[in-house]
Parts: structure tokens; C-alpha cells; sequence
């Protein structure tokens, strides 16, 4: 696992760290312990994980912590040394050659860790013997086992799951193998040496039992049967009497493989087999004394006037380096206390070295089968890696950059005896010749594609320059000149500065044409836009000379004044003055020049260009070869057009516009809603149309502040009549213009409007046309939903006259069909239309839309829509559009469906 992390990088790592560090000093104490020394110690396991995951810095320190905190306590040992030099060599391999722990934690121990474990042995006892031997595959397995402990712990355990900073390590197969072939040696013989060791002390403590009950037994009868006058001579410790009692428990201590001690009531030591050993060694108290329970042995009984104890005594084990050494110090002792003798207690010691040899050679035997063994897996694992691992690693060496070794050279593929994966390889080589066919398709068709990729940006390029450029001059054309404008407007109304727009038109440019022909016209506006382009070389500024088409051609100034508009059409007027030469022609023309000024001849695109046109002709009309200012022209100079529109940028403001209503009846006499319509009432002109002045407004950009107007008005209206209640409750419907609907503010504008007069949304309606949807698709379907949202209605005007998709219909939130006038005009008399009305009126129908028949005018065609299934009217047969007093003062009239049919007369 590569090492990425310190202790106190996080908590959590910081936490793992110290709790590692606890179980190793925790299990340097409370290992799995065998009988009679033998134990198996995993406080080293710990100590390696830390060396993997923290470095061998951490791994050194934390054994010396563990190290210093066991000697203070009194637990130092031997093995603490050796386990702290195995994490400083270890670390060291380790830190150079990863992925190899086990290897070399198993070098370590087999080389240099027992090794030195059986020396300090015998250095510390003085013996040579096979507990030495003992000692070396003691310590040799401890620390193997120990290894592979920490092996499987960082190899399966998921530390990036743990630690969110360990990046994620990878399991490899013949890790699971190698692991899997020792832990099937090692967990049989873990639990086969518990339950042999716990049968070979209990069958030795049984023995010892026996045999010290005897020998016990002996003594207390002896005792018994001593007489008074011989009891009275022990009771006083007479020399002679205390001298015969030492030589008979001399001849019941088996040669002197016994010790048997003697004491009084006042424990007192009378007599013993070994009297120095027993005055250094407090018997008595329970300082290295590990009591056991009383072995239940059939058939034995226990005279009852006596107290017998059996347990094992062992030395302290803070005096001890190797426990095998401190169980051969011990003694199994049985006690027996006398009663109404002046010996009250007999205590007979076996020596637990006794049994010393028969234990060595059986853990011999254990550990020397557990090394065979383990060799023995170690050595099934690299057959079982050679053959199966290794396949598989060549696979993935071939297999890896195997598009490039494709191209490059033939894969030389491994061969198998395994049947999956010799099926593998099969597959791998079936997919990678499909795959070089593939490279090789696809280098092919790379090659076409930038074949083709190169055509296209020549393509393209030539697209690019047909789109913007006029082919005939190679001047801008009107596309790019009014991309161009509309940028160059905006960026004057940010910096608040002022632009020229020149509208040039050739003079007598149609006689040349027609009378020398095409060609030769040709080629004359190629030198027009030569020379013009020759003038405008000279400009400093950004400026444009564009074509339009035919012979009027268009100059841009930005950040340009009049002054600077003058200077430039007298260089274009003074350039112009000189003559064309044309195959053999040498041709006169001259120029005329319309100039309007952004922002005080107009703020729009079609506004300046129209105003700058209608400039050009005031010029031609004074003879041509000349310019004039648009703020130059006398009102007599402007057309029809031009007037109307200036006397509509006033009528707002005076007064002059107003509103009419006209109502909308369903067939059951019920008045839904009432139409708003815009009328304007010239001092001079008188009444002026609305298909008049309306486009006008649309073109001119008037529409917007007139359409807010009109909302604004009909709201405040509505709701005095409603707060009053001078007429019952119904909606208000109002058109909107194309231009309104595209504005980017018209969203905004109509929540302004609400919210200021406080019209309820959901008493609106907002006539639309049905182009708007149809040319418009992305903006449509984005305002109609949004306003669907606020609750307001929105009605289709027009309904058939366009050219809607039905199905984008379907999709939209539409609430109302207006039927066209111009299909509800002769009803009765024109079978097309009625097959229209009732196509329209059904599918309206079928989409749960109201439908609403505008213009009509006769009985015959309400009679006709009625039965068609129309259920809302609006025309002069109810009434014409009437101003506000009018409308409110007649409301009653038009909700009296029959007394409107009696009144209603044709044509009216």
C-alpha cells in the first residue's frame, strides 16, 4: 500500500494510530498462551500495519514507546528488542520494494530474530539443549505468523474506506493465493496446538496429582502413627526427633525429585528435604503463586478430617525473559493440613521440569511440522502462481497498450492448460484482431475525414466571405452591414456618443446600364466601390463601406460628428468629380448623399437607414451631386409616411389616443370579456386607421410605449367599473404586437403594470397572431408558459390565416381560438368556409380551448355558428367597438342575447 498519510494528518488516522499502538502493548501481555511456557505473541502484527500505513519512522517509534512503557512498568523483555530491530530492517527493505512484507518480515526472523532469540537463550541459561532448538522455531513462527497477520490486514481491509486520504490499494491474485495456502496450514495448526496443549497439561496435572497425593498420603500416616511421647519431642523441636523426621520424608522424596517441607501452627518451617530452598521461598504468600482448582479424579476420596489443596506454583514472572524458563522454575505442590499434631501442614513440590523434556520434543514436533508445513505452502503457492498466475500477468502485459501493439507488431499470445483461460486468450485474440481491423477502418476513414475536414474550412471559408461579402465588388454586403450597424448602435448608446450613416446612390447609373449594357454597369460600380473604398482608407475610426445592392452603397461612422460627416461626403462628392475608365469608356457619374445622425434622426436600425434614404432622394430632387442632412428636410420634403409617424410620437402625448371596447357574448347571452381597441383621433387628419398608423408604430418602435399605454389604461378602467359595480365581473382582452412580444422586456412590463394597478392576471386575456408562434418558437414557448404561470389567458387571433404546426399548437398553453373574420364573412353561402369553421371549431374542441367567432354581422352567421358549435360571438351584430361611457352605459343591452338578435340588423 503506498504511503500517503501521517498520524496526524486527520482524526481518524491520529486514532488508528494510537489504537495499534495500545493492542500491541496489550498483546505483548495477553498473547495465546500453550502449556508450560509456550506461547503465540501478536504484538508485532500491529506494529507492521503501522509500518505500512505511517512509514518506518512511526513504526520505530511507536515500538519504542511500547517498549519504554512496558520496562517502567516492570514487562520488558527480550522480545520488544528483537521486534524493534525487525521494524528498523524491515522498514528499510520494505520502504525500497513494496508489496514484499511478508518476504521480508520472514527473512528477518528466520535469519537474524530467532537466531539471536535462541543465542540470548543461552547466553541467559547457560544450556545447550533441545529448548534452545525450541526457542529458535518458537520465535522463527511468532514472527512469520506475525507477518502474515499484518499481510492479510493491509491487503483486505479497506483503509481508503476508513482513512478517506489512503489512496486504494489492489488485490492481486497471487497475494489471494499465497495467503489462502498458509491460512489453510496455519488455522488448523493454531487450533490443533490449543486443543493438544490443553490435553497434554491435563493429563500431566493428573499424573502430578496422583503422584503427590500418594507421596502426601505417606507422610500424614507416618506422621499419624507417631506416638505421644514422639509428637511431644516434635512439638518442641527436639533435634533428635526433628533429625529422624528429615530422614524419613528424605526416603519419600523419590531421590530427592521431591520437596517436601514440614510447619507447625504457627507456620513455622519444622523440617524439609531442602531446607535453604524453602527459607528463601515464601511458600506462604501468594506472590507467584497461581492457586488451581481441585482436579475432580474418580475414585479418589478425601479423608475428611483433613484439608488437602492442589495448584501450580510458578516464579514472578518480572524475573523472566522467556517464559519456557520461568514454567521449568515451577513446582505442582500439594498441601495437606493435619489436625490434633504438632505438624499442621505437609507440602510436597514436583518439579515441573520434571515433564520438561516430553514437552520440548512435543512442541518440537509441532513447531518443526508448522515450518514444514508453511515451507511447504509457501512452495504450493509459487507452483500455483507459476501456473495459473502467470498466465494471466502475461495477459495483461499484452493486453495493455494493445492498440498501438496492434499497428506495431503480431501479439505473441500465452498459451494455458487452464480452460478459462485458454478460453480467455481465445477471446482476447478475437477481439483484437476485430479491433485491428477497426483501428485500421478507422485510420481510413480518419485520413477521408481530414481530407474532407480541409475542404470544408476552404468551404467555408468561401461560404463566409459569399455571406458577408458582395461577390460583384467584394465589398460588405447588406447582411454584414446590418449585423454590423445593429452592434455599432449599441456600442454608441453604452459610450453615449453619436454615429453617421451615408445612404449613396449613383445618379444616372440606369442610363449607363441601359444603354452600354450590364457589363460595362458591372464593371463601373467594381471602380465605384474602389474609389470609395480608396476615400474611407484615409478615415481614422472604425467605419464600413458596404453595397446594399444595385447601385446604393452605405457608409458607417462610428464615434463621428456632423463635421466629420461633412468632410467625408465632400471627399466622396470630390472623388466622384473625376471620370471612370471602363474597357474603352471613359464615364461621368456623380453621386447623391443622404446622412442621418444617431441618436437625433432616429435610435433605431430601420428608423436611421429609412431616415437616411428619404435624405438621399431630398438630395436628388436638388439635382444629384450633393448631400443633404436629414434634420435639413422641410416638412414639405418628407413623405405622407414620415409625417404620420412624427404626429404619432406626439399623439401619446397629447391626448389624442383613446380606447374602445367591444364585448364578447357566448350563446347564452352572457357577457365573458370585452376587447380593448386602440383608436386615434388626428385635430387635422381627423380619424386615422388603425391598419394605418399600427404597422407604422410597429416600425418605428412606438409600439412599446403605446402597448403599455393600452394595458395600463384598459386595467385602470376595468377596475373603476368593477370597484363601482357598474357592470358584473368579466375578463379584458388586449392585443399584443409582435414587437411587444419580442421586446426582452415585455415580461417585466407586464408584471410592472399589475402590480401597479393591481388588475388581477387571472381576469386577462392577450391576444396574439398566429405567426408569432410560427416564426418565433423558442421566445413563444418561453413567454406563453411564463405567463400561463401568472394565471393570464392567452388567445390565438387570426385563427387560419398562418401557417401553425398543429402539434407545436397542441404543446402550448393556448386557452382561446379566435376564428378569422374572413371566414365567417358569407357563412351561409360558402361551403369551404364552413368546412374551415368547423375543422377549427372541433379541433378546438378536442383540445379543450374555448373557440370564439370574430366579425360577425348577420343572424344568419350567429344561427350558422351556433349550430356549428361556436359558443362565444364578437362583432357589430352586438355592437361596434364604443368608447368607455358608451360601453359601460349599453353593458346591460349586450348581455340580452334575444333582444340582440331582434335588434340586429345585416350589415349593421
Amino acid at each position: 500500500m503506498p504511503r500517503s498519510l501521517l498520524p496526524f494528518s486527520s482524526w481518524r488516522a491520529g486514532l488508528i494510530c494510537a489504537v495499534l499502538i495500545v493492542f500491541a502493548a496489550l498483546f505483548t501481555q495477553y498473547g495465546i498462551q500453550y502449556a508450560y511456557g509456550a506461547e503465540f505473541m501478536i504484538c508485532s502484527a500491529f506494529l507492521l500495519i503501522i509500518l505500512v500505513l505511517f512509514g518506518t519512522q512511526w513504526a520505530a517509534g511507536s515500538a519504542l514507546i511500547v517498549s519504554l512503557g512496558l520496562y517502567f512498568l516492570g514487562f520488558g523483555s527480550v522480545t520488544l528488542l528483537l521486534i524493534g530491530l525487525e521494524l528498523i530492517l524491515v522498514g528499510y527493505l520494505y520502504e525500497r520494494k513494496r508489496e514484499l512484507l511478508l518476504l521480508w518480515s520472514g527473512l528477518y526472523w528466520l535469519c537474524i530474530g530467532a537466531p539471536f532469540a535462541a543465542l540470548f537463550f543461552y547466553l541467559s541459561t547457560d544450556i545447550l539443549s533441545a529448548e534452545v532448538l525450541l526457542q529458535y522455531f518458537m520465535f522463527a513462527m511468532n514472527g512469520l505468523l506475525n507477518a502474515f497477520l499484518a499481510d492479510i490486514i493491509v491487503t483486505y481491509v479497506p483503509w481508503s474506506r476508513v482513512i478517506p486520504k489512503t489512496r486504494k490499494k489492489s488485490v492481486y491474485l497471487s497475494q489471494l493465493l499465497t495467503h489462502l495456502c498458509i491460512a489453510a496450514i496455519f488455522i488448523p495448526f493454531m487450533i490443533n496446538m490449543v486443543l493438544d496443549s490443553k490435553q497434554m497439561r491435563s493429563e500431566i496435572e493428573t499424573d502430578s496429582f496422583y503422584f503427590l497425593d500418594t507421596q502426601t498420603r505417606l507422610v500424614s500416616d507416618w506422621l499419624y502413627e507417631m506416638n505421644l511421647s514422639k509428637r511431644q519431642s516434635l512439638a518442641l523441636s527436639h533435634m533428635i526427633q526433628v533429625g529422624k523426621v528429615e530422614r524419613m520424608i528424605e526416603d519419600y522424596s523419590h531421590n530427592s525429585l521431591l520437596k517436601i517441607s514440614l510447619y507447625d501452627s504457627n507456620n513455622e518451617l519444622i523440617a524439609s528435604t531442602d531446607g535453604h530452598w524453602f527459607k528463601m521461598t515464601d511458600m506462604s504468600g501468594n506472590e507467584g503463586k497461581i492457586e488451581k482448582d481441585s482436579i475432580s479424579i474418580d475414585g479418589f476420596n478425601l479423608n475428611h478430617n483433613d484439608i488437602q489443596h492442589f495448584f501450580r506454583w510458578l516464579p514472578s514472572a518480572h524475573d523472566y525473559d522467556y517464559e519456557t524458563r520461568r514454567w521449568s522454575d515451577g513446582h505442582y505442590v500439594m498441601e495437606r493440613q493435619l489436625k490434633e499434631h504438632p505438624i499442621n501442614r505437609v507440602v510436597v513440590l514436583l518439579p515441573i521440569s520434571h515433564y520438561l523434556k516430553e514437552t520440548i520434543e512435543l512442541y518440537l514436533q509441532k513447531y518443526t511440522t508448522l515450518f514444514i508445513l508453511c515451507s511447504l505452502a509457501a512452495g504450493m503457492s509459487i507452483l500455483a502462481n507459476r501456473y495459473i498466475v502467470r498466465s494471466l500477468s502475461n495477459l495483461t502485459a499484452i493486453t495493455t497498450g494493445m492498440p498501438n501493439k496492434l499497428l506495431t507488431h503480431k501479439i505473441p499470445w500465452p498459451d494455458s492448460n487452464i480452460g478459462e483461460i485458454r478460453s480467455l486468450v481465445h477471446n482476447f485474440r478475437m477481439m483484437s484482431d476485430r479491433l485491428a481491423e477497426m483501428i485500421r477502418e478507422m485510420n481510413r476513414m480518419n485520413e477521408k475525414l481530414v481530407d474532407q475536414t480541409t475542404m470544408l474550412e476552404t468551404s467555408e471559408e468561401k461560404l463566409q466571405h459569399l455571406a458577408y461579402y458582395d461577390t460583384l465588388t467584394q465589398l460588405p454586403n447588406r447582411h454584414y452591414f446590418t449585423v454590423n450597424l445593429e452592434k455599432a448602435l449599441k456600442a454608441a448608446e453604452q459610450k453615449s456618443s453619436s454615429l453617421v450613416l451615408m445612404f449613396i446612390d449613383l445618379d444616372r447609373f440606369k442610363h449607363i446600364n441601359d444603354s452600354l449594357g450590364h457589363n460595362i454597369g458591372d464593371s463601373l460600380l467594381v471602380r465605384v466601390g474602389q474609389r470609395l473604398t480608396c476615400c474611407m482608407s484615409n478615415i481614422a475610426g472604425a467605419h464600413i463601406c458596404a453595397r446594399l445592392g444595385g447601385d446604393e452603397f452605405v457608409v458607417i461612422m462610428e464615434d463621428s460628428c456632423r463635421q466629420d460627416a461633412t468632410v467625408v461626403a465632400h471627399q466622396i462628392l470630390t472623388q466622384f468629380r473625376e471620370s471612370f475608365f471602363v474597357s474603352s469608356y471613359e464615364l461621368y457619374i456623380s453621386a447623391s448623399i443622404g446622412i442621418a445622425m444617431y441618436p437625433d434622426d432616429g435610435t433605431e436600425f430601420t428608423s436611421l437607414l429609412k431616415h437616411a434614404d428619404t435624405a438621399m432622394y431630398a438630395a436628388k430632387d436638388r439635382g444629384g451631386q450633393t448631400y443633404m442632412f436629414y434634420d435639413q428636410l422641410h416638412p414639405e420634403q418628407l413623405p405622407e409616411r414620415h409625417m404620420l409617424e412624427s404626429d404619432l410620437r406626439k399623439a401619446l402625448d397629447r391626448g389624442q389616443l383613446h380606447l374602445n371596447y367591444q364585448p364578447i357574448v357566448d350563446v347564452a347571452g352572457v357577457v365573458t370579456a370585452a376587447e380593448v381597441l386602440l383608436r386615434w383621433n388626428h385635430p387635422e387628419r381627423g380619424f386615422v386607421s388603425p391598419s394605418k398608423f399600427i404597422p407604422l408604430a410597429e416600425e418605428s418602435g412606438l409600439i412599446i410605449p403605446i402597448g403599455d399605454w393600452v394595458l395600463r389604461t384598459a386595467c385602470l378602467q376595468h377596475l373603476e367599473w368593477t370597484s363601482k359595480q357598474e357592470v358584473p365581473h368579466f375578463k379584458l382582452s388586449v392585443n399584443v404586437s409582435l414587437r411587444q412580444f419580442l421586446n426582452h422586456d415585455f415580461l417585466a412590463s407586464v408584471d410592472r403594470i399589475l402590480e401597479q394597478t393591481g388588475f388581477d392576471p387571472e381576469s386577462l386575456i392577450l391576444e396574439i397572431t398566429e405567426g408569432y408562434v410560427h416564426k418565433h418558437v423558442e421566445q413563444a414557448i418561453y413567454v406563453l408558459n411564463q405567463l400561463d404561470k401568472r394565471g393570464i389567458q392567452i388567445a390565438v387571433d387570426d385563427f387560419g390565416t398562418g401557417y401553425s404546426s398543429l402539434s407545436r399548437l397542441k404543446t402550448l398553453p393556448i386557452h382561446i381560438l379566435k376564428i378569422d373574420r374572413s371566414f365567417v364573412r358569407h357563412l351561409q353561402s360558402d361551403d369551404t368556409n364552413v368546412s374551415i369553421v368547423q375543422a377549427v371549431i372541433q379541433m378546438g374542441q378536442s383540445m379543450n380551448l374555448k373557440v370564439m367567432a370574430e366579425g360577425v354581422e348577420t343572424v344568419e352567421e350567429l344561427m350558422q355558428l351556433k349550430a356549428l358549435g361556436c359558443t362565444q360571438i364578437q362583432g357589430y351584430l352586438i355592437t361596434p367597438p364604443l368608447p368607455a361611457q358608451e360601453f359601460v352605459a349599453q353593458f346591460h343591452q349586450f348581455a340580452m342575447m334575444e333582444h340582440t338578435l331582434g335588434a340586429a340588423r345585416p350589415g349593421g
